[in-house]
């Protein structure tokens, strides 16, 4: 009895260690490229999926969408990238990605950002939000990603390309969240979850509707993945329902 207690203890034990074992070696470290403008939805949706599953979640951002598919392909090692369609449709037809793999995860606008405290412009009808550009000091800029060649558009569309020249300061979105917050800036035309993370700037409105950009993005999981499933079940997490609210606090939507 003594002999048949101890046996069975010891296969208990084994298949304890084969569980824990198992376990361990299923856990995968995933790596995301993704641009900067998703930056506050993936930092938190990669948080809440690391709390419900085993892997552990690094991101990365690229500083415009070209970045992630040239990092890619220029071999750098990534589970998920994270871009705008176009560049995930050009990284698919390089074979860079897993077309069937694509999900589409959020839609963007433009806003005008003020630092916290300051007096708010009305930005919400083009009159307004030109009368805000003529009447500032200083006007920063996004110059990764497409908003700040949008922004530079509209100034000549709408006649004051020139009168606000002088104003303009080309700067990356940290950064003109940065020189706004400390006051060397006085408005900034960015992407709204940029402003929105911020914790010294405000929103003063999105950009009106006739003069808005939405940008859409999109992820795919890299050809090159050693963790394919894992990588398929954490994208497929971004793009799912549980993950909506996170992505309208980060003043997103989803993409019709």
């Amino acid at each position: 009895m003594i002999q048949q207690r101890f046996t069975t203890g010891i296969f208990a034990l084994a298949a304890a260690s084969i569980v824990c074992s198992h376990s361990l070696s299923t856990a995968a470290e995933l790596k995301i490229l993704s641009t900067n403008a998703m930056r506050p939805v993936v930092q938190e949706l990669s948080e809440r999926f690391e709390r419900s599953s085993s892997h552990r979640v690094v991101a990365s951002f690229g500083d415009s969408p070209m970045s992630i598919s040239n990092r890619i392909a220029n071999g750098e090692q990534f589970d998920i990238a994270i871009s705008t369609p176009d560049v995930i449709s050009n990284m698919q037809k390089r074979g860079l990605i897993s077309a069937a793999s694509r999900e589409k995860l959020a839609r963007s606008g433009i806003g005008v950002a003020v630092r916290r405290g300051a007096p708010r412009s009305e930005v919400d009808t083009a009159e307004k939000l030109k009368t805000a550009l003529l009447n500032s000091s200083s006007i920063a800029y996004a110059t990764e990603g497409r908003s700040g060649d949008h922004f530079l558009g509209l100034l000549q569309k709408y006649k004051i390309a020139e009168e606000v020249k002088s104003k303009l300061r080309p700067l990356t979105t940290p950064t003109s969240i940065a020189a706004i917050s400390k006051g060397e800036v006085e408005l900034g035309v960015l992407p709204i979850p940029g402003i929105l993370a911020a914790s010294d700037v405000e929103l003063a409105g999105p950009l009106p509707e006739e003069m808005q950009l939405h940008l859409d993005f999109e992820g795919a999981v890299v050809a090159e993945t050693k963790h394919q499933s894992e990588a398929i079940h954490l994208l497929k997490f971004f793009a799912s329902r549980d993950a909506d609210s996170v992505v309208k606090s980060k003043g997103m939507g989803r993409i019709p």
